[in-house]
Protein backbone atom coordinates (compact mmCIF):
# COMPACT_ATOMS: atom_id res chain seq x y z
CA UNK A 1 0.00 0.00 0.00
CA UNK A 2 1.78 3.18 -0.78
CA UNK A 3 -0.56 5.58 1.46
CA UNK A 4 -3.14 5.74 3.73
CA UNK A 5 -5.52 8.20 3.76
CA UNK A 6 -8.18 8.65 6.11
CA UNK A 7 -11.95 8.94 5.55
CA UNK A 8 -14.38 10.96 7.65
CA UNK A 9 -17.70 9.10 8.17
CA UNK A 10 -19.98 11.47 5.68
CA UNK A 11 -16.82 11.92 3.23
CA UNK A 12 -17.09 8.14 2.64
CA UNK A 13 -21.45 8.17 2.13
CA UNK A 14 -21.19 11.51 -0.24
CA UNK A 15 -17.78 10.72 -1.78
CA UNK A 16 -16.12 9.11 -4.11
CA UNK A 17 -12.05 8.42 -3.77
CA UNK A 18 -9.76 9.76 -6.78
CA UNK A 19 -10.66 7.11 -9.62
CA UNK A 20 -6.66 7.47 -10.93
CA UNK A 21 -6.05 5.61 -7.36
CA UNK A 22 -9.00 3.37 -7.45
CA UNK A 23 -6.37 0.08 -7.63
CA UNK A 24 -4.54 0.84 -4.86
CA UNK A 25 -7.56 1.86 -2.22
CA UNK A 26 -8.08 -0.56 0.87
CA UNK A 27 -10.94 0.59 3.61
CA UNK A 28 -9.02 -0.91 6.51
CA UNK A 29 -11.97 -0.66 8.95
CA UNK A 30 -11.76 -1.44 12.89
CA UNK A 31 -14.88 -2.89 14.13
CA UNK A 32 -14.76 -1.85 18.04
CA UNK A 33 -15.08 1.39 16.59
CA UNK A 34 -18.77 3.10 16.94
CA UNK A 35 -21.14 3.36 13.89
CA UNK A 36 -18.53 1.19 12.29
CA UNK A 37 -21.60 -1.20 10.38
CA UNK A 38 -23.15 1.70 9.72
CA UNK A 39 -20.16 3.02 8.33
CA UNK A 40 -20.04 0.32 5.80
CA UNK A 41 -23.86 0.03 5.09
CA UNK A 42 -24.24 3.43 4.23
CA UNK A 43 -21.38 3.71 1.95
CA UNK A 44 -22.68 3.74 -1.83
CA UNK A 45 -22.65 -0.13 -3.80
CA UNK A 46 -19.71 1.50 -6.25
CA UNK A 47 -17.35 0.76 -3.18
CA UNK A 48 -18.41 -2.99 -2.79
CA UNK A 49 -17.04 -4.58 -5.55
CA UNK A 50 -13.88 -4.03 -7.38
CA UNK A 51 -11.24 -2.28 -7.35
CA UNK A 52 -11.84 -1.36 -3.98
CA UNK A 53 -10.93 -3.36 -1.22
CA UNK A 54 -12.02 -4.02 2.53
CA UNK A 55 -10.41 -4.93 5.88
CA UNK A 56 -12.25 -5.76 8.77
CA UNK A 57 -10.53 -6.65 12.36
CA UNK A 58 -11.87 -7.20 15.67
CA UNK A 59 -14.75 -8.19 14.54
CA UNK A 60 -17.68 -10.58 16.07
CA UNK A 61 -19.92 -13.11 14.94
CA UNK A 62 -23.02 -10.48 15.17
CA UNK A 63 -20.82 -7.98 12.93
CA UNK A 64 -20.60 -10.69 10.12
CA UNK A 65 -24.48 -11.53 10.46
CA UNK A 66 -24.89 -7.82 9.40
CA UNK A 67 -22.13 -7.86 6.62
CA UNK A 68 -23.77 -11.05 5.05
CA UNK A 69 -26.97 -8.59 4.18
CA UNK A 70 -24.57 -5.95 2.32
CA UNK A 71 -24.27 -6.79 -1.13
CA UNK A 72 -20.92 -7.80 -1.12
CA UNK A 73 -20.97 -9.84 -4.29
CA UNK A 74 -18.45 -11.78 -7.35
CA UNK A 75 -16.14 -8.80 -7.35
CA UNK A 76 -15.64 -7.65 -4.17
CA UNK A 77 -12.56 -8.70 -2.71
CA UNK A 78 -13.06 -8.60 1.17
CA UNK A 79 -10.81 -9.79 4.30
CA UNK A 80 -12.47 -10.73 7.67
CA UNK A 81 -10.08 -10.54 10.16
CA UNK A 82 -10.28 -13.11 13.25
CA UNK A 83 -8.62 -13.53 16.16
CA UNK A 84 -8.03 -17.18 16.66
CA UNK A 85 -5.32 -16.81 19.47
CA UNK A 86 -3.41 -13.98 21.04
CA UNK A 87 -0.91 -14.27 18.44
CA UNK A 88 -2.60 -16.29 15.64
CA UNK A 89 -5.45 -14.79 13.36
CA UNK A 90 -7.91 -16.39 11.16
CA UNK A 91 -8.29 -14.51 7.53
CA UNK A 92 -11.41 -15.17 5.21
CA UNK A 93 -13.58 -13.77 2.30
CA UNK A 94 -16.70 -14.28 1.77
CA UNK A 95 -19.19 -13.24 -1.70
CA UNK A 96 -22.54 -13.06 -2.74
CA UNK A 97 -23.68 -14.33 -5.93
CA UNK A 98 -26.87 -12.03 -6.16
CA UNK A 99 -27.65 -9.13 -4.25
CA UNK A 100 -31.23 -10.30 -3.47
CA UNK A 101 -29.86 -13.76 -2.53
CA UNK A 102 -29.73 -15.52 1.27
CA UNK A 103 -26.65 -17.67 0.31
CA UNK A 104 -23.07 -16.57 1.41
CA UNK A 105 -20.00 -18.54 0.48
CA UNK A 106 -16.99 -18.28 2.44
CA UNK A 107 -13.48 -18.83 0.99
CA UNK A 108 -10.70 -19.65 3.54
CA UNK A 109 -7.60 -17.08 2.70
CA UNK A 110 -5.07 -18.33 5.25
CA UNK A 111 -4.06 -17.73 8.60
CA UNK A 112 -1.39 -14.60 9.73
CA UNK A 113 0.61 -15.20 12.99
CA UNK A 114 3.19 -13.03 14.66
CA UNK A 115 6.02 -15.90 14.50
CA UNK A 116 5.18 -17.30 10.95
CA UNK A 117 3.95 -14.45 9.28
CA UNK A 118 1.28 -14.90 6.12
CA UNK A 119 0.28 -18.33 5.44
CA UNK A 120 -1.68 -18.33 1.87
CA UNK A 121 -4.59 -21.03 1.52
CA UNK A 122 -6.19 -19.55 -1.30
CA UNK A 123 -7.26 -21.93 -4.05
CA UNK A 124 -6.49 -19.84 -6.88
CA UNK A 125 -5.12 -16.39 -6.34
CA UNK A 126 -7.26 -14.84 -9.10
CA UNK A 127 -10.72 -13.57 -7.53
CA UNK A 128 -12.44 -14.67 -11.08
CA UNK A 129 -11.04 -18.09 -11.63
CA UNK A 130 -11.96 -18.66 -7.87
CA UNK A 131 -15.81 -17.22 -8.07
CA UNK A 132 -16.76 -18.46 -11.79
CA UNK A 133 -19.14 -20.74 -10.33
CA UNK A 134 -22.64 -18.85 -10.30
CA UNK A 135 -24.14 -22.21 -8.59
CA UNK A 136 -27.24 -21.97 -11.54
CA UNK A 137 -27.70 -17.76 -10.29
CA UNK A 138 -30.13 -16.39 -13.74
CA UNK A 139 -28.30 -14.07 -15.65
CA UNK A 140 -30.53 -12.19 -18.07
CA UNK A 141 -29.54 -12.37 -21.62
CA UNK A 142 -31.32 -8.61 -23.67
CA UNK A 143 -31.31 -9.73 -27.71
CA UNK A 144 -32.18 -8.05 -30.71
CA UNK A 145 -33.96 -9.59 -33.18
CA UNK A 146 -35.95 -7.52 -35.93
CA UNK A 147 -38.48 -10.42 -37.48
CA UNK A 148 -40.73 -11.91 -35.11
CA UNK A 149 -40.15 -15.72 -36.08
CA UNK A 150 -36.16 -15.79 -35.67
CA UNK A 151 -36.76 -16.57 -32.15
CA UNK A 152 -38.18 -19.99 -33.61
CA UNK A 153 -34.59 -20.25 -35.91
CA UNK A 154 -31.75 -19.30 -33.35
CA UNK A 155 -29.77 -22.65 -33.92
CA UNK A 156 -31.58 -24.43 -36.99
CA UNK A 157 -29.59 -22.63 -39.43
CA UNK A 158 -32.76 -21.39 -41.69
CA UNK A 159 -33.01 -17.97 -42.92
CA UNK A 160 -29.72 -17.65 -42.02
CA UNK A 161 -29.64 -14.17 -43.63
CA UNK A 162 -32.20 -12.58 -41.24
CA UNK A 163 -31.12 -11.25 -37.90
CA UNK A 164 -27.71 -13.01 -38.75
CA UNK A 165 -25.65 -11.36 -35.64
CA UNK A 166 -27.77 -12.10 -32.84
CA UNK A 167 -27.94 -15.55 -34.63
CA UNK A 168 -24.30 -15.75 -34.77
CA UNK A 169 -23.74 -14.44 -30.79
CA UNK A 170 -26.46 -16.74 -29.39
CA UNK A 171 -24.29 -19.91 -29.23
CA UNK A 172 -21.84 -17.93 -27.78
CA UNK A 173 -23.96 -16.80 -25.10
CA UNK A 174 -25.50 -20.29 -24.37
CA UNK A 175 -21.84 -21.63 -24.00
CA UNK A 176 -20.93 -18.44 -21.88
CA UNK A 177 -23.80 -18.92 -19.40
CA UNK A 178 -23.05 -22.78 -19.19
CA UNK A 179 -19.72 -22.14 -18.68
CA UNK A 180 -20.14 -20.35 -15.55
CA UNK A 181 -22.90 -22.86 -14.19
CA UNK A 182 -26.04 -20.16 -14.60
CA UNK A 183 -29.18 -20.10 -16.34
CA UNK A 184 -29.90 -17.90 -18.99
CA UNK A 185 -33.18 -16.25 -19.08
CA UNK A 186 -33.31 -14.43 -23.08
CA UNK A 187 -35.70 -11.05 -23.78
CA UNK A 188 -35.96 -9.91 -27.17
CA UNK A 189 -35.79 -6.57 -27.80
CA UNK A 190 -36.74 -4.77 -31.54
CA UNK A 191 -33.72 -2.54 -31.37
CA UNK A 192 -30.10 -2.30 -29.94
CA UNK A 193 -31.53 0.66 -27.92
CA UNK A 194 -30.63 4.55 -29.24
CA UNK A 195 -31.11 7.92 -27.30
CA UNK A 196 -34.54 9.43 -27.33
CA UNK A 197 -33.82 13.31 -28.06
CA UNK A 198 -36.72 14.34 -25.70
CA UNK A 199 -35.91 12.32 -22.54
CA UNK A 200 -33.02 11.54 -22.78
CA UNK A 201 -33.34 7.81 -21.92
CA UNK A 202 -32.14 4.66 -24.14
CA UNK A 203 -34.70 2.35 -25.65
CA UNK A 204 -33.80 -1.26 -27.26
CA UNK A 205 -31.22 -3.58 -25.80
CA UNK A 206 -28.83 -0.61 -24.32
CA UNK A 207 -31.79 0.63 -22.38
CA UNK A 208 -32.33 -2.93 -20.73
CA UNK A 209 -28.40 -2.97 -20.15
CA UNK A 210 -28.66 0.67 -18.30
CA UNK A 211 -31.72 -0.07 -16.53
CA UNK A 212 -29.73 -3.02 -15.26
CA UNK A 213 -32.83 -5.34 -16.25
CA UNK A 214 -30.33 -7.29 -18.50
CA UNK A 215 -26.30 -8.56 -17.24
CA UNK A 216 -25.94 -9.55 -20.71
CA UNK A 217 -25.91 -8.14 -24.27
CA UNK A 218 -26.93 -11.12 -26.10
CA UNK A 219 -26.26 -9.32 -29.69
CA UNK A 220 -23.39 -7.25 -30.65
CA UNK A 221 -23.52 -3.90 -30.66
CA UNK A 222 -21.26 -1.32 -31.89
CA UNK A 223 -18.69 1.42 -29.99
CA UNK A 224 -20.25 4.42 -30.31
CA UNK A 225 -19.79 8.08 -28.22
CA UNK A 226 -22.95 7.83 -26.80
CA UNK A 227 -22.95 4.30 -25.62
CA UNK A 228 -19.58 4.04 -24.14
CA UNK A 229 -20.65 5.58 -20.49
CA UNK A 230 -23.44 3.21 -20.66
CA UNK A 231 -22.16 -0.24 -20.93
CA UNK A 232 -18.92 -1.57 -20.74
CA UNK A 233 -17.86 -3.41 -24.46
CA UNK A 234 -15.94 -6.84 -23.40
CA UNK A 235 -14.58 -8.68 -26.96
CA UNK A 236 -15.23 -8.76 -30.58
CA UNK A 237 -16.26 -12.16 -30.27
CA UNK A 238 -18.12 -12.45 -33.61
CA UNK A 239 -16.07 -11.15 -36.61
CA UNK A 240 -18.05 -8.98 -38.69
CA UNK A 241 -18.12 -5.48 -40.33
CA UNK A 242 -20.29 -3.93 -42.89
CA UNK A 243 -18.64 -2.00 -46.15
CA UNK A 244 -19.62 -0.74 -49.44
CA UNK A 245 -19.50 -3.85 -51.89
CA UNK A 246 -19.86 -3.48 -55.60
CA UNK A 247 -18.05 -4.85 -58.44
CA UNK A 248 -15.18 -3.21 -60.38
CA UNK A 249 -16.85 -1.21 -63.47
CA UNK A 250 -15.40 -2.50 -66.97
CA UNK A 251 -11.95 -0.67 -67.42
CA UNK A 252 -13.44 0.87 -70.55
CA UNK A 253 -15.57 3.02 -68.27
CA UNK A 254 -12.36 4.87 -66.30
CA UNK A 255 -9.74 4.52 -69.06
CA UNK A 256 -9.40 4.61 -73.08
CA UNK A 257 -8.82 0.72 -73.32
CA UNK A 258 -7.72 1.17 -77.08
CA UNK A 259 -4.63 2.47 -76.01
CA UNK A 260 -3.72 -0.06 -73.28
CA UNK A 261 -2.92 -2.93 -76.19
CA UNK A 262 0.89 -1.56 -76.88
CA UNK A 263 3.10 0.43 -74.93
CA UNK A 264 4.37 3.88 -76.60
CA UNK A 265 7.28 2.25 -77.88
CA UNK A 266 5.28 -0.19 -79.78
CA UNK A 267 3.10 2.62 -81.06
CA UNK A 268 5.79 4.32 -82.04
CA UNK A 269 7.61 1.55 -84.06
CA UNK A 270 4.44 0.49 -85.75
CA UNK A 271 3.40 3.88 -86.65
CA UNK A 272 7.08 4.37 -88.67
CA UNK A 273 7.11 0.96 -90.19
CA UNK A 274 3.38 2.23 -91.71
CA UNK A 275 5.01 5.51 -92.97
CA UNK A 276 8.09 3.62 -94.04
CA UNK A 277 6.15 1.09 -96.73
CA UNK A 278 3.98 3.78 -97.39
CA UNK A 279 6.97 5.40 -99.14
CA UNK A 280 8.83 3.01 -100.11
CA UNK A 281 5.67 1.66 -102.05
CA UNK A 282 5.18 5.38 -103.29
CA UNK A 283 8.51 5.23 -105.22
CA UNK A 284 8.34 1.95 -106.61
CA UNK A 285 5.29 3.16 -108.44
CA UNK A 286 6.92 6.11 -109.62
CA UNK A 287 9.92 4.64 -110.74
CA UNK A 288 8.80 2.81 -113.58
CA UNK A 289 9.94 3.77 -116.93
CA UNK A 290 7.57 5.53 -119.06
CA UNK A 291 6.09 2.34 -120.73
CA UNK A 292 5.48 0.85 -117.73
CA UNK A 293 3.88 4.23 -116.25
CA UNK A 294 -0.05 4.09 -116.88
CA UNK A 295 -1.72 5.62 -113.77
CA UNK A 296 1.38 7.52 -111.91
CA UNK A 297 -0.94 10.64 -111.93
CA UNK A 298 -2.81 8.82 -109.11
CA UNK A 299 -0.21 6.50 -107.40
CA UNK A 300 0.27 8.97 -104.41
CA UNK A 301 -3.40 8.46 -103.58
CA UNK A 302 -3.11 4.32 -104.13
CA UNK A 303 -0.36 4.34 -101.90
CA UNK A 304 -2.76 6.24 -99.10
CA UNK A 305 -5.56 3.85 -99.63
CA UNK A 306 -3.24 0.71 -100.06
CA UNK A 307 -1.18 2.07 -96.67
CA UNK A 308 -4.97 2.16 -95.02
CA UNK A 309 -5.70 -1.46 -96.37
CA UNK A 310 -2.52 -2.43 -94.55
CA UNK A 311 -3.18 -1.52 -91.32
CA UNK A 312 -6.60 -2.59 -91.21
CA UNK A 313 -5.61 -5.61 -92.88
CA UNK A 314 -7.74 -4.97 -96.20
CA UNK A 315 -5.06 -6.45 -98.36
CA UNK A 316 -3.58 -5.22 -101.45
CA UNK A 317 -6.15 -3.51 -104.20
CA UNK A 318 -3.53 -3.43 -106.15
CA UNK A 319 -0.15 -4.89 -107.80
CA UNK A 320 3.05 -3.36 -107.62
CA UNK A 321 4.21 -3.84 -111.38
CA UNK A 322 8.19 -4.19 -110.28
CA UNK A 323 9.85 -6.75 -107.63
CA UNK A 324 10.50 -3.97 -105.32
CA UNK A 325 7.04 -2.60 -105.07
CA UNK A 326 6.18 -6.40 -104.39
CA UNK A 327 8.70 -7.18 -101.91
CA UNK A 328 7.97 -4.01 -99.79
CA UNK A 329 3.98 -4.58 -100.36
CA UNK A 330 4.66 -8.17 -98.44
CA UNK A 331 6.98 -7.29 -95.94
CA UNK A 332 4.38 -4.36 -94.42
CA UNK A 333 1.68 -6.92 -95.28
CA UNK A 334 3.59 -9.54 -92.67
CA UNK A 335 4.50 -6.87 -90.45
CA UNK A 336 1.27 -5.36 -89.62
CA UNK A 337 -0.36 -8.69 -89.63
CA UNK A 338 1.67 -9.76 -86.28
CA UNK A 339 0.65 -6.21 -85.25
CA UNK A 340 -2.39 -6.55 -85.86
CA UNK A 341 -2.97 -10.12 -84.38
CA UNK A 342 -1.08 -8.87 -81.29
CA UNK A 343 -3.31 -6.02 -80.97
CA UNK A 344 -6.75 -7.97 -81.30
CA UNK A 345 -5.30 -10.62 -78.79
CA UNK A 346 -4.43 -7.75 -76.16
CA UNK A 347 -7.67 -6.13 -76.60
CA UNK A 348 -9.79 -8.89 -76.23
CA UNK A 349 -7.94 -9.42 -72.71
CA UNK A 350 -9.12 -5.56 -72.15
CA UNK A 351 -12.65 -5.69 -72.93
CA UNK A 352 -13.30 -8.62 -70.15
CA UNK A 353 -11.05 -6.68 -67.07
CA UNK A 354 -12.17 -4.26 -64.87
CA UNK A 355 -10.77 -1.10 -63.45
CA UNK A 356 -9.32 -1.00 -59.78
CA UNK A 357 -9.40 2.63 -59.93
CA UNK A 358 -12.51 3.03 -57.55
CA UNK A 359 -11.00 2.57 -53.79
CA UNK A 360 -11.94 5.60 -51.95
CA UNK A 361 -15.61 7.35 -50.85
CA UNK A 362 -14.27 10.36 -53.01
CA UNK A 363 -14.50 8.14 -56.00
CA UNK A 364 -17.62 6.79 -55.55
CA UNK A 365 -19.20 10.05 -55.07
CA UNK A 366 -17.35 11.38 -58.54
CA UNK A 367 -18.60 8.19 -60.24
CA UNK A 368 -21.74 6.74 -61.90
CA UNK A 369 -22.41 4.39 -59.89
CA UNK A 370 -25.33 4.34 -57.38
CA UNK A 371 -25.12 3.59 -53.69
CA UNK A 372 -27.73 1.96 -50.98
CA UNK A 373 -27.61 0.92 -47.48
CA UNK A 374 -29.06 -2.92 -46.08
CA UNK A 375 -31.76 -2.16 -43.85
CA UNK A 376 -31.64 -2.76 -40.78
CA UNK A 377 -32.22 -0.23 -38.04
CA UNK A 378 -28.38 0.49 -36.91
CA UNK A 379 -28.02 1.65 -40.48
CA UNK A 380 -31.31 3.32 -40.79
CA UNK A 381 -29.97 5.33 -36.93
CA UNK A 382 -26.04 5.83 -37.96
CA UNK A 383 -25.90 6.34 -41.87
CA UNK A 384 -27.62 9.79 -41.65
CA UNK A 385 -25.44 11.06 -38.57
CA UNK A 386 -22.05 10.16 -40.34
CA UNK A 387 -20.10 13.20 -40.47
CA UNK A 388 -17.37 13.18 -42.75
CA UNK A 389 -17.34 14.91 -45.99
CA UNK A 390 -17.73 12.62 -48.27
CA UNK A 391 -19.70 10.64 -46.05
CA UNK A 392 -22.50 13.36 -46.26
CA UNK A 393 -22.58 14.07 -49.77
CA UNK A 394 -22.82 10.46 -50.36
CA UNK A 395 -26.13 10.36 -48.49
CA UNK A 396 -27.21 13.14 -49.89
CA UNK A 397 -27.06 12.71 -53.27
CA UNK A 398 -26.71 9.41 -54.00
CA UNK A 399 -28.37 7.50 -50.71
CA UNK A 400 -31.41 10.05 -49.90
CA UNK A 401 -31.26 12.62 -53.13
CA UNK A 402 -34.22 15.86 -51.97
CA UNK A 403 -37.58 14.87 -52.90
CA UNK A 404 -36.59 10.96 -52.71
CA UNK A 405 -37.57 8.17 -51.18
CA UNK A 406 -33.88 7.28 -49.03
CA UNK A 407 -32.46 3.78 -50.53
CA UNK A 408 -32.48 0.82 -48.06
CA UNK A 409 -32.87 -2.13 -49.58
CA UNK A 410 -33.50 -6.24 -48.32
CA UNK A 411 -30.65 -7.71 -48.35
CA UNK A 412 -31.46 -9.67 -52.19
CA UNK A 413 -32.67 -7.02 -53.85
CA UNK A 414 -29.44 -5.48 -52.62
CA UNK A 415 -27.51 -7.56 -53.92
CA UNK A 416 -29.31 -8.83 -57.07
CA UNK A 417 -28.35 -4.91 -57.72
CA UNK A 418 -24.96 -5.20 -57.19
CA UNK A 419 -24.85 -8.33 -59.25
CA UNK A 420 -25.96 -5.61 -62.40
CA UNK A 421 -23.58 -3.67 -61.92
CA UNK A 422 -22.84 -0.36 -61.22
CA UNK A 423 -24.41 -0.43 -58.32
CA UNK A 424 -22.77 -0.43 -54.68
CA UNK A 425 -24.67 -1.84 -51.55
CA UNK A 426 -23.53 -0.82 -47.93
CA UNK A 427 -23.70 -4.67 -45.93
CA UNK A 428 -22.40 -6.67 -43.31
CA UNK A 429 -20.27 -8.07 -44.68
CA UNK A 430 -20.81 -12.32 -43.34
CA UNK A 431 -24.72 -12.21 -44.93
CA UNK A 432 -23.88 -10.39 -47.71
CA UNK A 433 -21.59 -12.66 -49.02
CA UNK A 434 -23.24 -15.46 -47.98
CA UNK A 435 -26.27 -14.26 -50.82
CA UNK A 436 -23.23 -13.66 -52.87
CA UNK A 437 -22.55 -17.18 -52.84
CA UNK A 438 -25.96 -18.23 -53.62
CA UNK A 439 -26.39 -16.10 -56.63
CA UNK A 440 -23.04 -14.77 -58.56
CA UNK A 441 -21.04 -16.99 -60.92
CA UNK A 442 -17.95 -17.80 -60.42
CA UNK A 443 -16.30 -14.90 -62.61
CA UNK A 444 -18.65 -12.26 -60.96
CA UNK A 445 -17.21 -12.92 -57.77
CA UNK A 446 -13.43 -12.25 -58.64
CA UNK A 447 -14.62 -8.54 -59.52
CA UNK A 448 -15.87 -7.03 -56.01
CA UNK A 449 -14.53 -4.60 -54.05
CA UNK A 450 -15.02 -3.09 -50.68
CA UNK A 451 -14.59 0.34 -49.35
CA UNK A 452 -14.97 1.35 -46.16
CA UNK A 453 -17.73 3.73 -45.65
CA UNK A 454 -18.50 4.00 -41.56
CA UNK A 455 -16.03 4.94 -38.97
CA UNK A 456 -17.17 2.85 -36.35
CA UNK A 457 -15.22 0.01 -35.46
CA UNK A 458 -16.75 -3.88 -35.36
CA UNK A 459 -19.10 -4.75 -33.25
CA UNK A 460 -18.58 -5.75 -29.53
CA UNK A 461 -19.89 -8.09 -26.86
CA UNK A 462 -21.19 -5.94 -24.23
CA UNK A 463 -22.74 -6.23 -20.65
CA UNK A 464 -24.09 -4.09 -18.37
CA UNK A 465 -21.90 -1.47 -16.80
CA UNK A 466 -20.24 -1.84 -13.63
CA UNK A 467 -20.91 -5.63 -13.37
CA UNK A 468 -20.10 -7.63 -10.72
CA UNK A 469 -19.63 -10.03 -13.68
CA UNK A 470 -17.47 -8.41 -15.97
CA UNK A 471 -14.20 -9.80 -14.72
CA UNK A 472 -15.56 -13.48 -15.09
CA UNK A 473 -17.59 -13.04 -18.28
CA UNK A 474 -14.28 -11.05 -19.84
CA UNK A 475 -11.96 -13.87 -19.09
CA UNK A 476 -14.42 -16.15 -20.56
CA UNK A 477 -15.00 -14.14 -23.89
CA UNK A 478 -10.95 -14.25 -24.15
CA UNK A 479 -10.87 -17.86 -23.87
CA UNK A 480 -13.54 -18.13 -26.61
CA UNK A 481 -12.20 -15.56 -28.95
CA UNK A 482 -9.31 -17.89 -29.21
CA UNK A 483 -10.89 -21.17 -29.79
CA UNK A 484 -12.68 -19.73 -32.22
CA UNK A 485 -9.60 -17.86 -34.20
CA UNK A 486 -8.00 -21.16 -33.95
CA UNK A 487 -10.64 -22.99 -35.56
Amino acid sequence: MDSLVEFAYDDVVTKQPLDDYSNKIWFIVDMKCERSINFVAMSDRWFYGNPYRWVFYDINQAQISELEQLPFLTDSNILIVRSETSSTFILQQFYKIHAKANEVYYESFGTWSFADGLFDNRTNRILSKRRRNLKGRIISVSMVLTHNDSINHLTDYRDRLIDSPSKAAYPVCVHLVAAMNGTANFTVEKTWGYKNPQTGEFDGMTGQLLRKEADIGGTIIYMVPARIPQMDFISMIVDTRAELVFRAPPLSYASNIFYYPFTGTVWIATVTLTVIASIVIYFTYILPSESERDHVRDAFSDVILLSSGLVSQMGLHINPRIISGQISSFVALMCLLFVFTSYTACIVGLLQSTTKSISTLDDILNSEIEVAVQDVPYNRHFIPLMTGDAQRKIYQTKIAPPGQEPKFYNLSYGIDRVREGFFAFYVELGSGYDRIKQTFLEHEKCGLIEISYSYMVNPWFAIQKHSPLKEIIKVKCVKFSRIFHSN
